[in-house]
């Protein structure tokens, strides 16, 4: 019985074995794979020439010329005529003449037997690419001369991977120091390189002229560019100090990466905005002060201080200033930035000067029974380099006169800023009045521009004028004449006339102030008539006559004489 067991036992062990046989068999089909070693991968430049060799196994029973060469994929084998049997018929050389991009790719070699199974090929990858180029539009730049970073543009892509390296030293020494960057020129155009922490080997060469050398060409570099000095929101920004209405002083610092004993190789300048009217602040101009009319503390020191003059006063100033390193080239160039601005507003002074062409229009109300007038007032501003701040508003009294001396003030009237003209109404024609206007600001008032407004009904009347006689189809004679306008007040005019050549008694009518003109009915024809006007104020007081007009009537035509 126990006999029978172990058979058993070993019939079934023999019968898992067969089993497992069989499965390793069907899942692992061992294949006739090619056995050989091929070239490394390898980098070509363009125009070369390239060989890939692939070489079997000695113990395989096989000829090199059985070997088939593909190019990236199975789908096609290569030409027959680029490959060739060398060595015994084992090695299988595969030459590439001439290469170019695109003869980039991995090439294998195989066995017809191999199929399209690429992972039974053996394989060599080739890149071909160029020479790096020189590069173009190199810009190397520092702040504070501890620090110095460049830019450039590759040049022709070498569809290689490419590093820069980036070289400087000082003309006088013998060592260098060397930059590495790795970059695609394909993705990335522009390569940042910071400078090495190594500010001795800087410190030492700062004083002499130096070169540097960018991916195999040289460069001298001058531009030393500082960042601006700082900010407003810092407590050791560019500040500015009031010292009268007319002058402010501004101050500054070095810019945060500077250290003080390099400030001696700064130079600065200033631009300054004055806010003047609505229409400066809106075109925003600025007026800069150049670095050669700075205050200097030596022949090329500057000090870092300057006292700004002949501002305006009660004007609002906004200051920037701006630095560069003293020996940078091209001259003139390399400025930082523009600092923040720095706000001041001047203390105001009242105006110094008056409005100018005040002048004055009567329009006396003749229909009225209480001799009533009206005036209108018009000026221009205060001159701007006068007003010393913004001109708020316009002050205009009214005050009477008595014989010629004031009498007090009678009205005063607050005016807006942009009003340039103003009317006063129902003014007695029999008084005398002072009027004055002044412009002020928020220091207080400047001086008084005044006029006199005299006294019209006392003023003795002028001459007229135009003294003319119209014939009305000699049936009649239209007399008209004028008056200078608003230079006297009229009362009424007193016409004469005679018929009688060299008469000493005259024929006379009185005529309304308001009228300038006279109609004589039926005429006497022919005959020779004379005419003249004055006129006459309130008081009586008469003006001087006008012109004697003569004409002479023949039945006919008026003819004058």
């Amino acid at each position: 019985m126990g006999g029978r067991k172990r058979q058993g036992s070993l019939a079934v062990i023999s019968g898992t074995l067969l089993a497992i046989s069989v499965i390793i068999e069907t899942c692992f089909k061992f294949t006739n794979a090619i056995e050989a070693s091929v070239t490394a991968d390898q980098i070509a430049l363009w125009g070369s020439t390239v060989t890939v060799a692939c070489t079997i196994n000695d113990l395989q029973p096989l000829s090199a010329s059985e070997i088939l060469w593909y190019k990236d994929s199975p789908e096609e084998a290569l030409p027959g005529a680029l490959s060739q049997v060398v060595g015994n018929s084992t090695t299988s050389r595969l030459t590439l003449s001439v290469v170019t991009d695109e003869d980039t790719g991995t090439y294998y070699c195989a066995l017809p037997s191999d199929g399209k199974d690429v992972s039974l090929y053996k394989s060599s990858r080739v890149v071909v690419g160029k020479l790096p180029a020189p590069v173009t539009n190199v810009e190397c730049q520092s702040r504070d001369m501890l620090a110095f970073w460049c830019t450039w543009q590759p040049g022709e892509d070498s569809l290689l991977d490419t590093q820069y390296r980036l070289q400087y030293r000082g003309l006088f020494l013998i060592f260098s120091f060397h930059v590495e960057g790795l970059s695609r020129l394909r993705h990335q155009r522009r390569k940042f390189l910071p400078h090495p922490s190594s500010q001795q080997l800087w410190t030492r060469t700062i004083h002499q002229h130096h070169r540097y050398k960018c991916s195999r060409e040289y460069l001298e570099i001058t531009q030393i560019q500082p960042k601006p000095e700082h900010n407003t929101s810092s407590t050791d920004q560019c500040q500015s100090r009031d010292m009268s209405p007319r002058q402010v002083q501004a101050q500054w610092d070095l810019p945060m990466e500077w250290q003080n004993y390099m400030s001696t190789y700064l130079s600065y300048k200033l631009r300054v905005w004055e806010e003047e009217s609505p229409a400066a602040r809106a075109e925003n101009k600025w007026r800069e002060i150049p670095s050669r009319q700075l205050i200097r503390r030596g022949r090329f020191i500057q000090a870092s201080f300057h006292v700004i003059q002949n501002l305006k006063p009660g004007s609002e100033i906004r200051i920037q200033a701006a630095c560069k390193y003293r020996f940078s080239r091209p001259r003139g160039e390399c400025w930082s930035n523009w600092s923040m601005p720095v706000g001041v507003e001047l203390p105001a002074l009242a105006p110094s000067g008056t409005v100018n062409d005040l002048e004055v229009s009567e329009y006396p109300q003749i229909d009225s029974n209480e001799l009533r007038r009206d005036v209108v007032l018009t000026w221009e501003p205060v001159p701007l380099d006068l007003q010393n701040g913004h001109i708020f508003n316009y002050t205009l009294f009214l005050g009477s006169k008595v014989e010629g001396e004031s009498n007090g003030t009678l009205e005063i009237f607050n005016l807006p800023v942009d009003v340039t003209s103003f009317q006063i109404n129902d003014l007695n024609l029999s008084q005398e009045y002072n009027i004055g206007i002044s412009a002020c600001n928020r220091a207080g008032c400047g001086p008084n521009a005044t006029i006199n407004l005299e006294s019209i009904k006392q003023l003795v009347p002028l001459q007229p004028v135009h003294l003319r006689v119209l014939d009305l189809a000699n049936q009649s004679l239209l007399l008209t004449w004028s008056i200078h306008e608003f230079g006297s007040y009229v009362d009424h005019f007193l016409l004469q006339w005679t018929d009688t050549p060299q008469a000493t008694v005259w024929q006379e009518l009185e005529i309304p102030g308001g009228e300038l003109q006279y109609l004589i009915n039926n005429p006497e024809n022919p005959a020779t008539y004379s005419f003249r006007v004055q006129a006459f104020n309130s008081l009586e007081q008469a003006g001087p006559w006008s012109r004697t007009l003569t004409v002479h009537l023949d039945g006919i035509q008026l003819t004058l004489v």
